[in-house]
């Protein structure tokens, strides 16, 4: 470099204008600053709000299904009796009167099957979990016994892998797999025996991957969304009984645990049911 060179770039004018250009720049990025500051704020607002919304119409609906669902346990109760009271005094009765008061009880022991569920969503939707170091295989086992009866009855086959300890709730793991499993054995084909298999296994990222796989009926996959909501079903009531609350407790139980839960399916092909939860919580519960 030359002295004219160096001369040029020490003109003060020059000097000047690099110290503008700077401040210039500095002046821009402190107001962007400012604006995604403003920015950030308000979205953490927003989310803080909605979040605070969804928590009180959650809680709402807990409330709600909570004390309905025990004002209709006691009314339920006295229809029931009282259609076996009239069943008793069948020699005034006709047919046509005993087969409407078959009805109505057979309709009050849906409906306490109804209860019976949305008191179960609604305990999950208002409980925190409790994480522990869990015994799946345990808790399959005993599941399994408590099914003996459905199994035996539809002639089932059940597979089950060995499964790793994991951290999680006991009792919310244990309505997961009785939810999946009574789902397998219940959407068979006709005359087909329904097979289950059920498995596990630890991925790289230290979450366990399950699958309960079946024979069934299947579905088609476009509605493989809807059947995690709340009372949805897809197939007739004649056909199949049930309440449509089974697959969202699954779904609620999954997401207390940070998880997710998915299902790939195609009409007469049977399911698949794939849940993913974390093998160690964040946190775990003053009980372990």
């Amino acid at each position: 470099m030359n002295d004219k060179e160096i001369s040029e770039r020490l003109n003060p004018e020059s000097i000047m204008q690099v110290f503008a250009n700077r401040i210039e720049a500095e002046l821009e990025r402190h107001q962007m600053a400012v604006k995604l500051d403003k920015h950030l704020a308000d979205l953490e607002k927003l989310v803080s709000e909605r979040t605070a919304s969804l928590e009180r119409s959650n809680q709402s609906l807990s409330d709600f299904a909570f004390i309905a669902s025990h004002d209709l346990q006691e009314p339920l109760r006295k229809v029931n009796i009282l259609g076996g009271m009239l069943k008793s005094l069948n020699k005034g009765l006709n047919d046509k009167s005993l087969d409407c008061i078959e009805r109505m009880q057979n309709a009050t022991v849906r409906m306490q099957s109804y209860i019976d569920d949305l008191l179960m969503f609604s305990r999950l939707t208002a409980e925190d979990s409790h994480f522990v170091k869990t015994d799946c295989n345990k808790i399959i086992k005993e599941i399994l016994l408590d099914l003996e009866a459905k199994i035996n009855e539809s002639r089932g086959t059940i597979h089950v892998d060995k499964f790793p300890e994991i951290e999680a709730d006991p009792f919310q793991i244990r309505q997961l797999f009785l939810n999946l499993i009574s789902n397998a054995l219940k959407y068979r084909k006709e005359d087909v025996a329904p097979v289950v298999y059920i498995s596990s296994q630890i991925n790289n990222d230290g979450n366990m991957d399950i699958k309960v796989e079946d024979n069934g009926i299947g579905f088609d996959e476009k509605y493989k969304d809807r059947i995690f909501l709340l009372f949805q079903r897809l197939h007739g009531k004649s056909s199949y009984e049930g309440t449509g609350i089974g697959l969202s407790i699954c779904k609620r139980i999954v997401d207390h645990h940070h998880g997710f839960i998915t299902v790939n399916s195609s009409p007469g092909e049977g399911a698949v049911f794939r849940v993913v939860l974390p093998a160690k919580q964040n946190r775990l519960s003053a009980k372990s």
